[in-house]
């Protein structure tokens, strides 16, 4: 059984009469453990699908399979849970709070279990130093550079063992040392089973990921095993 599966997906915005198209009638499966990097032109499509991916945003039309579950029918509230355990969330802006330490940071989707206090902390302060920065959990996010900043976002989009990262332009704030390090990390990730999506449209990015899907007007053009 795949991990993921769209069937047929169109994402259309707008008024009837002047629709904008966001993605036309995208298949695609994802099995479990895959690298994937999704490149195009600004405007073609893939932060939108990327956010159908992750149930952000809904399809106009097709259907959407997780594990097998078609997710049409899901209520918001379980939509917000199945977010909140099954995908991790990296962005290129970090997101993070900034008035929040980077413990409380990263704590963030914990906040959403019944998990004990303790064992919060717990799994904060491990990832924190698998991450190799235990010693910023203190810090704010105004004291990091943009790579610690991208490290806490990475964490926050791990401490609940989410399934599937999806990485929108995750480097894009970097510069190309930084960048480097942080698909390292995208990598060691896969390599212990994560399975990794990330919207880029830097090369060496996705020279990163095992398949690339290049996207065109909305539409899949190419997609293909390294």
């Amino acid at each position: 059984m795949s991990l993921l599966m769209l069937k047929e997906i169109s994402r259309i915005y707008g008024p009837q009469e002047n629709p904008v198209i966001g993605i036309d009638r995208v298949t695609l499966t994802v099995q479990e453990g895959e690298s994937i990097a999704v490149m195009g032109a600004s405007g073609s499509g893939k932060s939108t699908l990327l956010g159908i991916i992750g149930t952000i945003d809904s399809p106009t039309t097709g259907e959407y399979m997780i594990q097998g579950k078609e997710i049409s029918s899901f209520g918001s509230r379980e939509k917000a849970a199945l977010r909140n355990k099954f995908f991790g969330f990296v962005t290129q802006d970090f997101a993070l709070i900034p008035h929040y330490t980077v413990e409380r940071n990263v704590r963030l989707p914990l906040d959403y279990t019944h998990m004990s206090g303790k064992e919060k902390k717990s799994r904060v302060e491990k990832i924190l130093r698998e991450l190799h920065i235990g010693d910023k959990k203190k810090a704010y996010p105004s004291q990091l550079s943009g790579g610690q900043k991208q490290r806490v976002a990475i964490a926050r989009a791990l401490v609940n063992d989410a399934k599937v990262l999806l990485c929108d332009e995750p480097t894009g704030a970097l510069d190309s040392s930084t960048s480097s390090e942080i698909m390292g990390i995208f990598k060691e990730l896969n390599r212990s089973g994560k399975t990794v999506i990330v919207v880029t449209h830097d090369e060496k990015v996705a020279e990163s990921c095992k398949r690339l899907i290049c996207i065109e007007d909305g539409r899949i053009k190419s997609d293909s095993l390294r």
